[in-house]
């Protein structure tokens, strides 16, 4: 489907800083677009509650339709869209036939440009939003998160949640006004990007684009003050949160990290991390069920990394609670023997050659190409990095790999958080 991204992907930055990259493949059917502006959840972070409140509204009435038109007309144009959030962006998704390609953008960026809430649709959204995080207390997997991050990060630092309690109450002192100015802080064109990926003329697309970002203003956005070495590095290393009546404990651990998807040392960690538990025939899976049969399932993943900020790594597994107490014993000591030892020469080959397979179906259809198109230009790459992954991936070497995971993964930072029908260890929920 597509050869070389370098070669392929057409390229402009217009004059209010808006960068476009049209990829065009033959014969598809449809275009998919995404626009990511800059924002997402960090921006949010001081008004709890905003993030949610704004996907729940999206997509907003605008100034000469109403919410119920805006969505029909997009269902009129065969349009999908869809609105979702990560540290530094706010996404839109649409997807459209080359036919309607044109007008569906139109109607995207008047949204994005002239957002209008009534009262009634404001205090439905917030009634919703206010029932789903009410509903969240009884989630373990949700609330051991909750639990987690909040064990490893103090509150300037990007990743720092707050609690249920505190978010439902936050929710109810929000204002209309908080959500308007959201919409307006994200009309920057600086640093914005627009993919759009199909069947589609790369000069038609690119002059669509052009027509409609251009009303999205020159004004770089206010930097919003956090701290990525604001760490909780003391305290005690296991908190739960009880949750009567379940069956099951959903626990995690979590290392906190310096490196950022921009650091060399990103590839050789996220492929050890692959090996320790990304998937049901890695490590932890191995261990925990197919050996000690003490869990359903046990995974591990790189999360909330970005250009800008490191994430953690995070081991998961549900156990039942009679095993609660063995399982996390066992997770912990496979965590330990990851950051001592690192991975082995076979687990290694393994991880390659799964990558190689897994990276030619990543991009075997027009939504997974432009995934990795945006998710790649988000996180700072170009795109030589796509043509190019699978070679750096073959080059590592046993020694870099395992030498990365001892320098950046530290267990004495490890926290352990978990939920369901046990005792309260720690009150941080």
């Amino acid at each position: 489907m597509v050869t070389s991204f370098t070669k392929q992907t057409s390229y402009a930055r217009l004059v209010n800083g808006v960068d476009v990259y049209v990829l065009r493949v033959p014969k598809s059917g449809f275009v998919v677009t995404t626009v990511a502006l800059p924002g997402g959840a960090v921006a949010m972070r001081d008004t709890a509650g905003l993030a949610a409140l704004f996907t729940d509204t999206f997509p907003s009435a605008t100034k000469t339709k109403t919410q119920d038109s805006v969505k029909e007309r997009f269902d009129d144009l065969g349009a999908q869209v869809a609105v979702s959030l990560s540290k530094e962006y706010v996404l839109f998704s649409l997807t459209t036939l080359p036919t309607t390609f044109s007008e569906a953008l139109e109607l995207l960026f008047e949204v994005l440009t002239e957002a209008k809430v009534s009262n009634t649709e404001w205090e439905a959204s917030r009634m919703r939003v206010s029932a789903m995080v009410l509903e969240s207390a009884e989630d373990t997997a949700h609330q051991a998160n909750i639990a987690l991050l909040r064990a490893l990060y103090d509150k300037e630092h990007p990743h720092y949640v707050h609690t249920t309690t505190d978010m439902y109450g936050k929710l109810q002192q929000i204002n209309k006004e908080s959500l308007l100015h959201a919409y307006k802080d994200l009309g920057t064109g600086v640093g914005a990007l627009v993919t759009v990926v199909g069947d589609i003329s790369v000069t038609y697309a690119t002059d669509a684009v052009t027509r409609v970002a251009t009303r999205l203003h020159e004004q770089r956005q206010t930097e919003v003050k956090v701290s990525s070495d604001a760490l909780v590095v003391s305290g005690s290393v296991h908190h739960t949160v009880a949750i009567h009546d379940k069956e099951n404990v959903n626990t995690l651990t979590g290392i906190p990290l310096t490196t950022t998807v921009l650091d060399d040392t990103y590839l050789p960690l996220s492929v050890a991390v692959r090996a320790l538990g990304g998937t049901s025939t890695a490590r932890l899976f191995n261990e925990l069920r197919t050996r000690q049969s003490l869990t359903y399932g046990a995974y591990a993943s790189l999360d909330a990394f970005s250009k800008s900020y490191p994430g953690y790594l995070r081991t998961s597994a549900i156990f039942p609670n009679a095993l609660f107490e063995k399982g996390r014993a066992s997770l912990c000591a496979l965590v330990e023997n990851f950051c001592e030892k690192g991975i082995t020469a076979r687990e290694l080959s393994e991880q390659k050659e799964e990558l190689r397979y897994r990276h030619v179906l990543n991009l075997s259809s027009v939504r997974s190409v432009a995934t990795a198109l945006t998710g790649a230009l988000l996180s700072g790459y170009d795109t030589t990095y796509l043509d190019t992954y699978l070679e750096r991936v073959a080059n590592l070497t046993l020694r870099e790999v395992n030498d990365v995971v001892k320098e950046q993964v530290t267990f004495s930072l490890m926290k352990t958080a978990a939920a369901g029908s046990i005792a309260d260890e720690s009150k941080i929920i």
